[in-house]
């Protein structure tokens, strides 16, 4: 008796009729990544994300930043130190 083989990819649905089409992100960022390349230590991310204060992407018990998720990061940490300096 033989088993049937499955198929290791995953076609996407169509898409036919639509005017909008899925494309995925370029690159996901693990926390470690994006802490390196925001120079912020992991633990603030970490915090940051389960408050809920920052945008991210969780992929099933994972967490993951697209590029604009980090500009974002970046733009909010410069709006708040700009309103603090004009606060002074």
């Amino acid at each position: 008796m033989s088993i049937p083989e499955k198929s290791a990819t995953i076609e996407p649905q169509s898409t036919a009729g639509s005017a909008e089409a899925w494309s995925a992100p370029r690159h996901l960022y693990t926390v470690q990544e994006a802490a390196a390349k925001l120079n912020l230590s992991p633990t603030w991310l970490y915090a940051r994300t389960r408050m809920k204060k920052i945008p991210f992407r969780r992929l099933g018990k994972y967490i993951r930043f697209t590029d604009e998720d980090l500009e974002a990061i970046i733009a909010s940490g410069a709006s708040q130190t700009n309103g603090d300096e004009e606060g002074d």
